[in-house]
């Protein structure tokens, strides 16, 4: 059994953008569905050069995902981090949800792609980072989300071990709660068939 995180933060400053540029890395929020196919082959490799090789964090699965589960009056929103080369280095598959009453919305929610609806769910989901890049994908998603509104950041189901929690945890600071959810059941395949 694997445990996994909940990571929630409330709200987030009010101070909208879309891309930033530092010294270290390039942001931008992507919320166009074509976004899937233009990042691609670069969204996976990325997987592969990361410490969150799962297959719920693939491309291909996302853009499934998306295309037939996304909640109504929901919108894609996948943070990239690009370096000076413009290699992808880090990403965030992430949508907003809004929840609304006669319809007035009264909040928005940013979720892991993948999560959020019942029954329909993906496991050990994480921002995806480029080994090595980890604290800077943190601090460039965060510095992301602070420039976006949003009531509530959902961060679910993280690893336990995930190389990004504490990372996003420290750069989140007394805003963020995170609890020790429900376990992951596994088996473990390392093992010959007949064992």
């Amino acid at each position: 059994m694997q445990s996994a995180a909940d990571m929630a933060v409330l709200p987030s400053p009010r101070v909208p953008t879309s891309e930033r540029r530092d010294p270290a890395l390039t942001t931008a929020v992507l919320t166009d569905e074509n976004a899937f196919g233009r990042l691609a082959g670069e969204w996976d490799e990325l997987v592969e050069n990361s410490d969150q090789r799962v297959f719920f964090l693939r491309q291909r699965w996302n853009q499934l995902w998306w295309k037939y589960f996304a909640p109504p009056q929901s919108r894609l929103e996948l943070i990239t981090c690009r370096d000076r080369s413009q290699r992808l280095v880090g990403l965030a598959p992430l949508y907003r949800r809004s929840y609304r009453t006669l319809g007035v919305t009264f909040a928005d929610e940013l979720l892991f792609l993948g999560m959020g609806v019942p029954r329909k769910t993906s496991e050990c989901l994480d921002v995806i980072a480029r080994r090595g890049a980890e604290q800077d994908v943190a601090r460039a998603v965060i510095g992301a989300l602070s420039r976006s509104t949003w009531d509530r950041l959902r961060l679910f189901p993280v690893p336990d071990h995930s190389t990004m929690l504490p990372h996003l945890s420290a750069g989140l600071g007394a805003r963020a709660r995170i609890d020790v959810c429900d376990r992951a059941p596994y088996i473990d395949t390392s093992t010959n068939w007949n064992t």
